[in-house]
């Protein structure tokens, strides 16, 4: 149900991190725990300065427009089988294209005014014996998303029809598809638990390469078909450049940045992070400038559920937390 009201971004400082600003105000039922939590963030993303969309787990969703947020809008889901048919992932191309994803493996499509009803990608996702959960999404253009559930399955799109699902990773909670990053209609990566990359281009996925010897992938971006980033839970930082995957090397101290859950990269070189510190139940925010990742900012110390980060351009990044609340980083002038 759609309250009235639009709330307005918090001003930015010349640099740094804002304020936190709480976008999404309704409190609701927790989809995993049970009791009080909020309906806040469970997606984010922000294709341009002037357009994010975002998914709550009371079943809503949200746009900015640069300077406000709308008033939460319901997507009208039911309940699937398990309980909790929140919206898990979306990923908009402009702002008159967005696609969102529920765990029932329904899509839901975002015309630049209003939401579509659900229309199934995934059937394993809709029954209570099939673990597969649909909850990866990544939206280039308007005629391309690339998205994936748990179990290793992978679904395109042309704007308007869904694809058979295909296979491509080994299926498993602990073990299966973490993130996924689509450029470009011809390129896609998706990264694993296993420390495995699976490449999409031109129509053909590869089979997982293993990267990472020392732990699992957490999240990976791609801002160009030539330059990717991938993150996994202890710190490591791997780079795809033209073709080839670099040495994953330990960039990040968890102590401090939390083991990383979310990236998401303007370009080669300017990326933010977002993750959990288990020492210090908080979650933490971070940004990279070249090769340098500048102080962590706590954001956010309420659950261990997941963060979400956008980064649209060169020095604007945007975090969206489960209990409502965003905060916007905004670079430093150069000279």
């Amino acid at each position: 149900m759609a309250t009235t009201s639009s709330v307005a971004a918090a001003p930015a400082p010349a640099s740094g991190w804002s304020q936190p600003v709480r976008a999404d105000p309704q409190p609701a039922t927790d989809p995993e725990g049970g009791g009080k939590y909020s309906d806040g963030f469970s997606g984010l993303s922000c294709p341009s300065a002037s357009f994010c969309a975002g998914i709550d787990f009371a079943g809503n969703a949200l746009t900015f427009d640069g300077k406000r947020w709308s008033a939460p809008t319901s997507l009208n889901l039911g309940d699937d089988a398990r309980g909790g048919a929140y919206p898990h992932a979306v990923s908009c191309a402009n702002a008159r294209f967005c696609v969102a994803l529920d765990y029932q493996g329904d899509a839901l499509t975002y015309n630049g005014s209003s939401w579509s009803s659900p229309a199934i990608v995934d059937r394993a996702a809709r029954t209570a014996a099939n673990s597969a959960e649909l909850n990866l999404i990544s939206c280039p253009t308007t005629s391309f998303c690339a998205a994936a559930d748990s179990n290793g399955t992978v679904f395109t799109s042309n704007g308007s029809k869904w694809s058979a699902g295909r296979r491509v990773d080994p299926p498993g909670h602990h073990t299966g598809p973490k993130a996924i990053s689509c450029p470009s209609a011809a390129f896609c990566v998706l990264v694993d638990a296993s420390g495995n990359v699976v490449t999409y281009k031109h129509g053909v996925w590869s089979k997982p390469v293993h990267i990472d010897k020392r732990y699992g992938l957490t999240s990976v971006s791609c801002p160009t078909t030539s330059w990717c980033e991938a993150l996994d839970s202890l710190g490591g930082v791997a780079t795809y450049s033209h073709g080839k995957w670099a040495v994953v090397s330990k960039a990040l101290n968890t102590r401090a940045y939390g083991d990383p859950t979310a990236l998401s990269c303007a370009k080669p070189g300017f990326c933010g992070v977002v993750g959990y510190n288990f020492d210090h139940p908080s979650h933490y925010a971070a940004v990279q400038t070249g090769k340098k990742w500048l102080a962590p900012v706590q954001i956010d110390h309420r659950s261990e559920s997941d963060q979400n980060i956008a980064c649209p351009q060169t020095g604007l990044c945007m975090v969206a937390t489960p209990d409502g609340n965003v905060r916007t980083y905004r670079q430093a002038p150069a000279g």
